[in-house]
């Protein structure tokens, strides 16, 4: 009887796991149907190797999305010995530009020395926008952060201008673009540990996982991990929003991982609206893997 009932079980989960890519897809579908934007959708299932795509391969503007490759060329330069997290780094009051979001400038106007690793927290997980032109500039600029990522296996994501460079001009952001399912690949690398080394990795994660900005998993329990990095444009004087993006992987409380990846571009809906949507997709995809 106990064999039977596992069998029963067993065969239950393999169902859910076969069925609910493709209703989590028209779900997506049904809530962002008939609104006045595009969006773009990828996900994979590290438990299955199941993936879904809507406008997978089409290019979206990444803004703050791009400081998740640059922290991984960050981390591989420190893992080639280039620099330590533990380093004491000066940004001064020249690097914390005015008219760019900046946290650190916020709490220290004048100036501040921190480690490293805090810098590229604030980077990440604040979306610090001094931080990563300062991250930029210690790498080794936007062409040799192409190159790392690049090497390290990325494909389709294009990094070719500063935070200061994409705020100055409304254009300049769709140069830096990439795809769903681009990203998620991207994803996949890191959670598979080929992006790199197992300690870095676990930085990485950890420090995506304190993300602070964005709503994603604002409808779903604090019991699930959400290791992020968003993006948001803000609008034109038309009020388009060119990007509100949130990418990422989910860790749900059983310990499986979904790669996933969000842009919502042309939108004229504003920006609550957007984060609403972003919470709506957060929500499905959660209660698609509920068990």
């Amino acid at each position: 009887m106990r064999i039977l009932l596992f069998i029963s079980a067993l065969l239950c989960n393999l169902n859910l796991c076969l069925g609910q890519t493709p209703e989590l897809k028209k779900e997506i579908e049904i809530i962002v149907g008939g609104k006045d934007l595009k969006l773009g959708f990828a996900l994979y299932d590290f438990s299955t190797g199941k993936s879904i795509s809507i406008n997978g391969n089409d290019r979206y503007p990444m803004q703050s999305v791009f400081k998740f490759p640059i922290g991984v060329a960050l981390l591989d330069c420190v893992s080639r010995g280039e620099f330590a997290l533990s380093d004491s780094v000066t940004l001064t009051k020249a690097d914390l530009l005015p008219d760019l979001w900046s946290p650190i400038r916020e709490r220290w106007p004048e100036g501040v020395r921190l480690p490293l690793v805090s810098v590229m927290t604030y980077m990440v997980a604040h979306s610090d926008n001094s931080a990563t032109d300062f991250l930029i500039h210690k790498i080794g600029g936007v062409a040799r952060i192409q190159d790392i990522v690049n090497r390290l296996g990325a494909k389709k994501i294009n990094i070719r201008n500063n935070e200061a460079e994409i705020q100055g001009s409304w254009s300049v952001q769709f140069d830096n673009w990439t795809t769903p399912n681009a990203m998620v690949d991207f994803l996949r690398l890191m959670n598979d540990g080929k992006l790199l080394d197992k300690a870095n990795t676990a930085v990485l994660w950890e420090i995506m996982a304190s993300a602070s900005s964005g709503s994603v998993n604002r409808l779903v329990p604090k019991t699930v991990t959400f290791a992020r990095k968003t993006g948001y444009s803000g609008a034109n004087s038309q009020g388009i929003i060119a990007a509100q993006n949130d990418v990422g992987i989910i860790e749900l409380e059983d310990g499986r991982r979904v790669a996933y990846a969000i842009f919502l571009t042309d939108s004229t809906l504003g920006t609550d609206a957007g984060y609403d949507i972003l919470a709506q997709i957060g929500k499905a995809i959660w209660k698609a893997y509920e068990r």
